[in-house]
């Protein structure tokens, strides 16, 4: 993988039944994977707070999410949720998967030159003289189909002090409580953020009536590969001919 995510998120919905909860609490083989967990009765939470991610299991709906990318860990409990899940959901009751990675790839130039590239990459002379002054920030989203599967993209020019707002970091479930520790780790976070960057996310899903273990399996292994060919894909042809600005 050329550039990794900042942040992973997989979802699997399908539709509630009341068994859930008496199969949930019966399962436990998560517990070994993660250190720390909680419940709400409702829902259980495993939490990691050395590889920061998380496992969510409600009613309808079951979410890992990580905001630190480690491939062998990622594969490692995705793999597992994916083969005790038919424990804890009936087959033919899924109704969508999701996997989204938001990326933030460094760039020395500045806020500005990377924001004149996105303009004249993506918009038409046309288009930009529809406005009074210079475009001074700008984004695009593009959603696009291919095997019956859906691509959400977002394509942008990032300032560091604006990643917060668009990459939602899981604090509660990713940072350790003790509040000393967690007030040094967030200042670490944010002052690893690069002060400059393209922002990629892309959230690719399938959805239908009655999809099933198979698919989601199918799923996984296509979408782990294809949102990083498609994110490396959009930053070389963004980048392929140096433009004097």
């Amino acid at each position: 993988m050329k550039y990794c995510p900042q942040k992973t998120i997989l979802q699997i919905n399908y539709k509630p039944k009341l068994c859930y909860f008496e199969r949930l609490y019966k399962n436990i083989s998560f517990s070994d994977k993660f250190p720390h967990w909680e419940t709400d009765r409702i829902r259980v939470t495993f939490k990691d707070y050395d590889n920061k991610c998380s496992l969510t299991m409600a009613h309808d709906k079951i979410t890992f999410e990580s905001d630190q990318y480690n491939r062998e860990v990622e594969k490692d409990l995705i793999s597992l949720l994916i083969s005790e899940i038919l424990n804890i959901v009936d087959d033919e009751t899924f109704t969508r998967f999701g996997l989204r990675y938001q990326f933030l790839i460094k760039q020395e130039l500045t806020f500005p030159e990377l924001v004149e590239i996105i303009n004249l990459k993506y918009f038409s002379e046309n288009f930009k003289k529809l406005f009074d002054s210079e475009i001074s920030d700008s984004a695009i989203t593009i959603d696009h189909y291919r095997d019956n599967k859906k691509f959400k993209i977002i394509i942008g020019a990032m300032k560091k002090e604006e990643i917060s707002r668009y990459i939602i970091y899981i604090i509660n479930n990713h940072i350790t409580p003790e509040l000393y520790k967690r007030v040094e780790e967030l200042n670490q976070i944010g002052n690893s953020f690069p002060d400059v960057s393209l922002f990629i996310d892309i959230d690719n899903s399938f959805s239908g009536d009655k999809l099933n273990k198979g698919q989601l399996e199918e799923f996984w292994k296509t979408a782990q590969a294809d949102i990083p060919s498609i994110t490396e894909r959009i930053a070389d042809n963004l980048f392929e001919e140096k433009i004097k600005l």
